[in-house]
Order: structure tokens, then sequence, then C-alpha cells
């Protein structure tokens, strides 16, 4: 992690924030409170910016996932619109 005034930049891996019951959800809807995404990490980059920097226009993001298991980067998710 880089720190520079406001900003904080950070590039590499980080444990997968994200929950799901996948079997609770193919078993109309009887969650386990078993996450899938347990011990998955994911490779990001991060850089956090003061609100202020960004004025009153609507800000636009976009991202997408990639997997690299076959050996070749292929698309596997697209996470966001501009």
């Amino acid at each position: 992690m880089t720190d520079a005034g406001g900003y904080r930049f950070f590039a590499g891996w980080r444990s997968d924030p994200f929950f799901f019951d996948t079997v609770g959800a193919l078993n109309n809807l009887q969650f386990t409170g078993t996450d899938f995404f347990l011990g998955k990490n994911v490779c990001s980059i991060v850089l956090e910016v003061p609100n202020a920097e960004f004025g009153s226009e609507t800000l636009g993001l976009w991202a997408r996932t990639l997997d690299g298991a076959s050996g070749s980067w292929v698309q596997a998710d697209r996470g966001a619109k501009p």
C-alpha cells in the first residue's frame, strides 16, 4: 500500500470479500451459512481518492473478471457499466 496526501493505492492479492451460499441457493433458498468463496483470493487494483476530487458530476466505473485457469486469460464476468 502506498499513501500520498489523501490518496492511497494498492495492487496485489486479497481475500475475496464476497459471500455466497451456493448449496442454500440451489436448495430452495434453505441457506446453510457456508461461504463458497471462503479461502478464495482476488487480484486487486485499488485507488482511494477523496470524494471532493470528483466534483458533482456522475462518475462511471468499469471492471471485468478474467479467468486464467485454462492457460490463457478469458473474460469470465463484467462487473459494472461505464
